[in-house]
């Protein structure tokens, strides 16, 4: 019986099947019969062994080893490949390796242009622990979301990130992250929900379920509205926003004024994809804005709340301007107030809205 230490032998898939001249007869098949492998404990040693036969002359016949014979093993964060030998006139076959953890194995065997493989699993006799940790986690007013993690250990699957409501017990998955990784990341994914975070893992046959510590987020559901006015113009002269800004009240259990905040205008020139910015307006005690911004050319028009610490940020839907004319000056990039990036909120094609926390 030869012993194989797992990662130390290193061969080819085509050194593992390559096949050996064969005796005179001709084979027209091949068949593979692996031995169970009883559960091992990590640390000790285990036999992967079977039987190889042939067909030869419509009966079976036990292996030799003029037929190629040899195994693939992969233990997820290390493989192992290796060469089989017959050791007896019975067609047995049979080898030690060190187990580490979970070890699936592929056993291959090719002559005369005949193949045949088998599989089998080497499992272990307990469950480990698995330790997940959640190093970074940051959700902005704005929804964005950014998440760092990682595991002690390669788990065979993913890690998901999950999300739960405030007062609620049912975890949603999120993100799933890809298998056989131990780090993952996610940055400036768009969840603009309220509740506790975490990382999760079902658990693999090498180890338990798992879970990290929980991160939790508490804002409030904003509303904002606003109609712009005229929407034809000539260029260069001003339109005017009007709208109102809201604040989801716990105590009301309803949408009040959010009196004393400012909201900014944003528009950007037909055909374009820059933001810029229009001037802001403050929110008087009825909730209500007014504000008067210059035009610069054809161009859809947005009024954007940013949020606070304990609120949502909000947008409304676009409003296309039309503008007729020419403007005398060097353009909106000069003329502008400048460049804004706009949030992916309620207004803007991509965005979902937000919780009422």
């Amino acid at each position: 019986m030869r012993r194989i230490t797992v990662g130390v032998v290193l061969l080819t898939p085509a050194m593992l099947v390559a096949p050996v001249p064969a005796a005179s007869a001709e084979i027209k098949g091949l068949r593979i019969t692996l031995d169970p492998i009883p559960r091992t404990a990590p640390g000790s040693q285990a036999v992967l062994s079977g039987k190889l036969e042939k067909l030869e002359d419509g009966v079976w016949k036990p292996g030799d080893n003029f037929i190629g014979l040899g195994y693939e093993a992969d233990a997820v964060s290390h493989s192992m490949t290796g060469g089989l030998g017959i050791y007896g006139d019975d067609g047995r076959f049979s080898t030690t390796f060190d187990f580490v953890r979970t070890t699936k194995f592929k056993v291959q065997a090719s002559a005369d242009g005949k193949t045949a493989e088998a599989r089998i699993t080497a499992l272990p006799t307990v469950l480990r622990p698995l330790t997940v940790t959640m190093s970074k986690f940051s959700l902005t007013k704005t929804g964005l979301l950014s998440v760092n993690g990682r595991a002690n250990h390669i788990p065979w699957g993913g890690l998901e990130f999950q999300h739960a409501f405030r007062g609620s017990s049912t975890w949603k998955t999120i993100k799933r992250f890809p298998a056989r990784h131990s780090t993952v990341s996610l940055k400036n994914y768009y969840y603009g929900k309220s509740g506790s975070f975490r990382l999760y893992y079902k658990g693999d046959t090498d180890f338990k379920p798992a879970v990290s510590g929980t991160k939790k987020v508490l804002r409030w559901n904003t509303r904002i509205t606003a109609k712009f006015s005229p929407r034809k113009l000539r260029v260069g002269n001003k339109v005017r926003a009007t709208g109102t800004l809201l604040r989801y009240s716990p105590s009301k259990r309803k949408h009040v004024p959010f009196a004393g905040r400012n909201v900014q205008l944003v528009f950007r020139c037909k055909g374009e994809r820059t933001w810029y910015n229009g001037g802001w307006a403050k929110v008087d005690r009825k909730g209500r804005f007014s504000r008067y911004s210059k035009t610069y050319c054809d161009s859809y028009w947005a009024v954007v709340f940013w949020g606070t610490s304990s609120t949502w940020a909000s947008d409304t839907p676009n409003t296309f301007i039309n503008t007729y004319g020419r403007l005398r000056s060097l353009g909106v990039r000069t003329a502008s107030p400048g460049a804004v990036d706009r949030p992916l909120l309620a207004g803007t094609p991509s965005g979902t809205g937000t919780s009422l926390g």
